[in-house]
């Protein structure tokens, strides 16, 4: 027990030789007795008010840069993988710019193709509806004209597509709620 005591102290007298701050250097000492000595920790940890007390600590960031205490850690342990780190960000924002461009075309040519291919469509569905009416299959012609008239308007000149229920839930939760005036 004397040499527990010996040792707090110390590691105290060294605490106020440093200057260092309150916190840091309570857990300086802390660490410093638990690594020469491990079974104090099992003798304060038999305590039920102490194991109430014990807290843990978890630190989370968001974004591509992590804080920079972690950063200064990452470059003391291993020198240049600070550059490295930030080096690879670059890299893997340029990839994913590189693919959205690529996205933004193929939406693009397929949206031509499908333009293309519907315009297609339409002038055969018309002049289908056309042949059918002169030769005498006037309701047959009129439904594939109506369908195909309407569907152009539709898809191109209200410029919707079809969309799921989903889409529309969404659509409604996003919209904010209409106020109400009351007179």
């Amino acid at each position: 027990m004397n040499s527990n005591s010996e040792s707090f102290n110390n590691s105290h007298t060294d605490l106020e030789d440093d200057g260092d701050s309150g916190d840091d250097a309570i857990a300086e000492i802390v660490t410093d007795v638990i690594k020469k000595e491990p079974e104090v920790l099992e003798r304060i940890m038999q305590d039920e008010q102490v194991r109430h007390m014990v807290m843990v600590q978890q630190k989370s960031y968001r974004g591509p840069l992590p804080p920079s205490e972690l950063l200064s850690g990452y470059e003391a342990f291993c020198p240049g993988a600070t550059e490295r780190f930030i080096g690879q960000l670059e890299a893997n924002q340029k990839h994913q710019h590189e693919m959205e461009k690529l996205a933004v075309s193929a939406t693009i040519n397929r949206d031509q193709e499908n333009r293309k291919y519907g315009f297609a469509l339409t002038c055969l569905a018309l002049i289908a509806s056309v042949t059918l009416g002169v030769t005498g299959h006037d309701f047959l012609a009129g439904t594939i004209a109506t369908t195909t008239i309407g569907t152009i308007l539709v898809t191109f000149i209200l410029n919707r597509r079809p969309s799921n229920s989903r889409d529309d839930k969404e659509d409604e939760q996003a919209q904010p709620p209409a106020e109400v005036n009351e007179k």
